[in-house]
């Protein structure tokens, strides 16, 4: 099979594809740091206010007299806590009818009640309502999915400690000191918070340092903030701002237009609750859309531009052409309630997935909503691809396409500065929407299931790889689904490989963009310490393995770790700062190198596969790091008698020869005489799929397999409180010398390709 390398682009890690699968739950202060990072050179300014108002806000309507009055803010002096600050400034607006229909609240008491209960919620100190959405704030907290705009305040004592930003083109445009990141990270967190909630192009807010003012606008590459502005001494631009905003239009405040909300009791609420009991569609599908329809969440009617067709039929209601709409294409129209899969975080593709009705066909479909990079491939053009090439278990495409006129704009707006670099990209707002809704992986029925649909996957992505030319390169738990359909009253079970979006053409060998996100918890150890290299076939096959730990770990029976959370912490979660990007994999390594893990599973045909895998894995990376350390160990075969097990079955999908190995060999060649040859064999295991699929296959072949050893709640312990974002910086150092230690010389190479940044 062929090992060629595809050109690929250095990871990133972010909130979004750290948090969701880490064992611990950050706290507010944690989330502040986390995103604070995450937007490193992600911020253009200053900005001239009026040339802000003028860009952002525009209009030929003159505000009224009363709107600029000289002494709508004085008394805004006086105020000595932010307490105060908040009931003044209500006041100025009210008594300068600054605000039209809509109204400011305070909102820095109570959290919104569909936060979740627990540690990490956010309070914002004020936040702009429609009247008609406005919470009371002494029964109510605030309410990110209607919240306008927000706004922070900060005191007179505090302009200069708590202002996020710098003025001065001498300096970074971000300062650094603790509690001027804090507050950056404490507004990225809110913005971030909306754009969860909502359906928005972008944000504005304010920044409120005793008597100046900024005003910052955000989109999914960044923000663009203003000069700090004397705004209780010139309150026009302040004032201004808040008139032009509360007369501006849907799309000028920020909306996507192409989202429209589904009111209670109207037509379309009628057809997503008649939805929730369709015939013809399997009880997990319908129970996700249930689900879905949370009244505390607004629902939706979402439209996606399709190329015309022949057709006559109306693709649901409210087909009125967007002024932005391509005159070759047409709309199609879905519904849909709270995300079925949310995203954290604010810069970055931000994909959101629905369980959706498609009011055309009557079905319900899997639509996903994100912001790609321009220059990337669209996801559904790849997908299209794998399925005109017939590659099995992979998503079917129904229809995709960018959303007309919705482009970031942050980029645009970079001003040259010292030691600053502009790391914005452009994203364009893109859905798609596919046949197959599946399970979460977590919906594993056993031992055997689990390591079926990892195996099935992993054909797919060698089907990909030689028949498509086309690599993954975000294998993870939140990708990887099982597919359940009915037939003739039996289940059967399959494996989808999901999320394609990062896939690469293996054809093309440059690195096209200057980050790139993946799941960081099953990224291999290699491009974890070394995000420049290339990604490679053997990149994902790691990190199907590391799928199948996390979930074994999770799930079944095991002899030994006495704490999930701490190996888990530790082994997947373990981030670290390093010169403006963060690195990781060292206990993976260090785990690698050392020959295993310290516990082992109950089942075991699962444990043969994991410590097959791991030797390999072994191999490879004390070649990588150049040593010849004692043979691999040879992994025993699993016995076959057991009490409570499944009979040997034929379900599972059968390789085609051209993906199994041609040499016939144990699992893991041993030759005391040739310990290099030994190493290089079975390192080469790991360079195709082929290995792979023949360990999987053989096992599943094999009865004895438990029927039913998935544990009824995860063995994850609850409330694990180590922060996993900021290791000790002598960690670090340690685990390097651990490791060479081991090795014997070292990690030269590896260390090299650091300082060169570039791919090999």
């Amino acid at each position: 099979m062929s090992t060629s390398k595809a050109a690929s682009s250095p990871h990133k890690c972010g909130p979004s594809n750290h948090r969701k699968f880490s064992v611990t739950v950050p706290d507010a202060q944690t989330k502040r740091k986390q995103e604070a990072f995450a937007m490193t050179d992600k911020f253009a300014g200053p900005m001239d206010p009026k040339e802000f108002l003028n860009a952002f806000l525009p209009t030929r309507k003159v505000a009224p007299k009363l709107a600029r009055s000289e002494a709508i803010f004085t008394e805004m002096r006086s105020c000595q806590t932010e307490k105060d600050m908040y009931l003044k400034f209500v006041e100025c607006a009210k008594a300068h009818e600054l605000c039209g229909k809509y109204e400011l609240v305070d909102t820095s008491v109570k959290r919104d009640s569909t936060d979740e209960k627990d540690k990490g919620f956010q309070l914002v100190d004020m936040g702009l309502y429609l009247k008609e959405h406005a919470p009371d704030p002494s029964k109510e907290g605030q309410r990110w999915n209607r919240v306008a705009l927000f706004a922070e305040f900060k005191t007179q004592a505090n302009t200069t400690l708590c202002d996020p930003f710098e003025d001065n083109i001498d300096r970074p445009p971000e300062p650094q000191s603790i509690a001027r990141r804090d507050v950056r990270g404490q507004i990225i967190n809110y913005a971030a918070e909306i754009f969860a909630r909502q359906h928005r192009t972008h944000v504005f807010s304010l920044i409120i340092l005793g008597e100046y003012v900024r005003l910052v606008r955000w989109d999914r590459s960044g923000a663009v903030f203003t000069e700090r502005i004397p705004y209780v001494d010139e309150p026009r631009h302040l004032s201004e701002f808040l008139w032009r905003f509360t007369k501006a239009t849907p799309e000028h405040q920020g909306y996507d237009v192409t989202a429209t909300e589904i009111k209670e009791g109207t037509r379309l609420y009628k057809t997503m609750l008649a939805a929730c009991r369709a015939s013809g569609e399997e009880q997990y599908k319908l129970d996700y859309f249930k689900r879905s329809c949370d009244r505390e969440w607004p629902w939706y009617k979402l439209r996606i531009d399709v190329p015309k067709t022949t057709s006559t039929e109306a693709h649901g209601s409210g087909s009125r052409r967007s002024a932005c709409q391509d005159p070759d294409t047409e709309p199609r129209y879905f519904l849909v309630g709270k995300p079925h899969a949310p995203t954290t975080g604010l810069t970055g593709r931000a994909t959101r997935g629905y369980i959706a009705w498609d009011l055309s066909d009557r079905r319900l479909v899997f639509l996903k909503d994100c912001w790609r990079v321009k220059t990337l491939a669209k996801e559904g053009d790849t997908i299209e691809r794998l399925n005109k090439a017939g590659i099995e278990s992979v998503p079917t495409l129904l229809y995709h396409g960018d959303v007309a006129g919705q482009v970031t704009v942050s980029p645009n707006y970079w001003k040259d500065r010292a030691l600053a670099v502009n790391k914005m990209k452009s994203y364009v707002h893109y859905r798609l929407v596919v046949k197959e809704i599946g399970c979460h992986l977590d919906d594993f029925t056993n031992s055997r299931e689990l390591v079926k649909v990892i195996y099935e996957c992993i054909y797919a992505h060698a089907e990909a790889y030689e028949e498509a030319h086309i690599l993954h390169r975000d294998v993870s738990v939140g990708n990887i689904l099982i597919l359940r359909t009915t037939k003739d009253g039996k289940v059967h079970t399959s494996g989808l490989l999901n999320d394609w979006d990062l896939a690469k053409d293996v054809n093309v060998k440059e690195a096209r963009q200057s980050d790139r996100t993946g799941t960081w918890q099953f990224m291999s150890a290699r491009l974890l310490r070394h995000p420049s290299k290339i990604h490679e076939v053997h990149d994902d096959i790691e990190s199907f393995l590391h799928v199948l730990l996390y979930q074994s770990l999770s799930w079944l029976p095991r002899e030994g770790c006495s704490s999930v959370a701490s190996f888990m912490n530790t082994f997947f979660d373990e981030v670290e700062p390093d010169d403006g990007e963060m690195l990781g994999g060292i206990h993976k390594t260090y785990s690698f190198i050392t020959g295993g893990l310290k516990f082992k599973f109950k089942c075991a045909h699962l444990e043969h596969i994991v410590k097959s895998l791991f030797t390999w894995f072994r191999a490879y990376y004390i070649l990588l790091h150049e040593d010849r350390p004692q043979v691999p160990e040879e992994s025993a075969l699993p016995s076959e008698k057991a009490a409570d097990v499944l009979d040997p079955d034929d379900d599972f999908r059968k390789p085609s020869k051209k993906y199994l190995p041609t040499k016939k060999t144990s699992d893991v060649a041993i030759d005391a005489k040739k310990v290099r040859e030994v190493y290089e064999e079975a390192a080469g295991c790991v360079q195709s799929h082929s290995r792979a699929i023949k360990l999987f296959t053989d096992q599943l072949k094999r009865p004895g397999w438990p029927a039913n050893d998935k544990e009824l709640e995860v063995q994850v312990e609850d409330g694990y409180t180590p922060d996993p974002w900021v290791m000790p910086r002598a960690s670090r150092a340690a685990s390097k010398r651990s490791i060479s230690e081991l090795t014997k010389q070292g990690v030269g190479d590896e260390r090299r390709s650091k300082k060169s940044r570039s791919g090999v």
